[in-house]
């Protein structure tokens, strides 16, 4: 039961293409576990049937060649919360500043349509499908 994602979602893929950067050396194999913290558990206010949960990223702990099923390794430098708290207990030890930060997760929702770009600006062509936003409310 634990919920992982492929490390090159994070730093091998370019946000102009569904393609991996050679560079990078990572491929889906890599993969990152994601570790909840239960302490941002919330339910959404516009659907209470349904919540949201924000979470670290941790490499795998690898031993004796197979994958460890206890407790997570390291916070990957591929995770943004991870980079985040780095760099507010650097500038409190290093500058004595003290940052309170939160976290908004935005969201707009859209529709299959059959309309041509020449119809609208807000037909968007992604992968093959036409999408357009139900309305121009982005939810936060």
């Amino acid at each position: 039961g634990r919920v992982s994602i492929a490390k090159v979602c994070m730093g091998g893929v370019p946000y102009y293409a569904d393609t991996i950067l050679p560079a990078t050396k990572l491929d889906a194999r890599d993969v990152l576990l994601v570790r909840p913290d239960l302490a941002s558990l919330r339910i959404l206010p516009y659907a209470a049937s349904s919540a949201m949960v924000f979470g670290t990223l941790h490499e795998r702990r690898e031993i004796g060649g197979g994958i460890d099923a206890g407790p997570y390794g390291q916070v990957s430098e591929y995770c943004t919360r991870g980079l985040l708290q780095r760099v507010l207990q650097t500038a409190r030890e290093k500058l004595g500043i003290v940052f309170n930060v939160g976290a908004e997760v935005e969201f707009v929702l859209v529709r299959p349509t059959r309309r041509d770009r020449s119809e609208t600006n807000n037909v968007v062509d992604t992968f093959g499908h036409r999408i357009e936003p139900i309305d121009h409310t982005v939810f936060a």
